[in-house]
């Protein structure tokens, strides 16, 4: 319940398809997954797996399939709207556990805006990920001055396989 903020999807593998969607209601955010399988019909429960509720913003969330059935998900997670941002990831399995922490894996814990992220499987059941990052910046003006762009690799078990808080792919000059 609440009001959607983005959604994302993914395949299954098995001709049905993941859908992940974030939602704000009553200062809180949330993330929830839901499977529909290959015949149409909802495979977990009516209100889908609930993979995160803050009294934050859930923003931008991203899915891949895990190989397996199942999905990994990423999405921005922040304190206040734009600032103080993190970015968390969680798997699914395919029959709608979670299985990594159940606080969530934050993959960067830089307190800055941050804006993305994007997910591609690595084909051996982890993902990398890449998001959009100002550091030392706080407000969204600048930010667009100087983005830099910074990406991880996660393995099946949840762990970054990159150094910490993420790979600087692209830093903008200060």
């Amino acid at each position: 319940n609440g009001n959607m903020l983005s959604y994302s999807l993914t395949t299954d593998g098995n001709g049905g398809a993941i859908f992940g969607g974030s939602f704000f209601s009553q200062n809180s955010g949330m993330m929830a997954v839901q499977l529909v399988d290959g015949t149409g019909h909802v495979a977990w429960n009516a209100n889908g797996v609930q993979i995160a509720s803050v009294l934050s913003h859930v923003l931008s969330p991203a899915l891949v399939s895990d190989g397996s059935g199942g999905a990994i998900a990423t999405w921005i997670d922040c304190v206040m709207q734009g600032v103080k941002c993190s970015v968390s990831v969680q798997r699914v399995d395919h029959s709608g556990h979670l299985l990594w922490s159940a606080n969530n894996i934050s993959i960067t814990r830089t307190p800055n805006l941050k804006y993305g992220p994007i997910a591609m499987s690595d084909g051996a059941g982890g993902a990398f990920l890449a998001w959009e990052d100002c550091p030392n910046v706080g407000d969204y003006n600048t930010c667009l001055l100087g983005i830099d762009l910074y990406a991880q690799r996660i393995n099946p078990a949840g762990q970054a396989m990159w150094q910490v808080d993420g790979f600087p792919v692209s830093t903008a000059s200060d």
